[in-house]
């Protein structure tokens, strides 16, 4: 809900959300899709249910469910802290080829934001049966990196993995209530 609520609030209108197969069992999730319309952002649900294939799939599958002539976030979900005003930056940036992220200590960092450029050769690779990695499949087209506060270079850093670090962030899985992490964590993250 958190990541939406930051898309919708910086002028995302449409988002697809890829889940595992194993989530569509889940009453949790199945609860959540058919609640989101609430949040007055179109959303796409898909499952990708193939358990031995790597995170790009999951990625293509998303990709070949949205509009071929705009350029597209990819959200990593594990990386919950990004800001509306992060969001708004990287859409100024006037992104007409290759890609965008914020500038984490002097690297890209998450989210990304895909031109129409790279989405095309994404999955014309794919459909070609190219087996890439994400790093790879970026690897031809210019990143722009764009310029972000300390504070938040701190917060997108923050990768979430197991379930001690979710409730370090979250609290217990069945609070649901979000917390992001002050200035003082993202300190302790970072060079801030």
């Amino acid at each position: 809900d958190h990541i939406i609520a930051v898309y919708r609030s910086a002028g995302v209108a449409r988002a697809t959300v890829v889940w595992s197969e194993p989530m569509r069992r889940d009453l949790r999730i199945l609860h959540y899709i058919s609640h989101a319309g609430i949040m007055s952002l179109k959303i796409t649900h898909e499952f990708h249910d193939d358990p031995h294939a790597d995170r790009l799939a999951s990625v293509i599958r998303g990709l070949g469910r949205v509009d071929g002539g705009s350029s597209i976030f990819l959200q990593d979900v594990d990386r919950p802290f990004i800001t509306p005003s992060v969001l708004r930056q990287m859409l100024a940036c006037g992104l007409e080829d290759g890609y965008a992220a914020p500038d984490v200590c002097g690297r890209a960092g998450h989210p990304l934001l895909l031109s129409p450029t790279v989405v095309s050769a994404m999955l014309r690779e794919s459909s070609a049966g190219l087996s890439l990695t994400l790093r790879d499949a970026l690897q031809p087209f210019p990143c722009t990196l764009v310029s972000v506060g300390k504070e938040e270079e701190g917060l997108l850093e923050i990768n979430i993995n197991t379930p001690p670090e979710y409730r370090r962030y979250f609290g217990p899985v069945q609070s649901r209530k979000l917390t992001p992490p002050t200035a003082s964590i993202a300190r302790g993250m970072s060079r801030v």
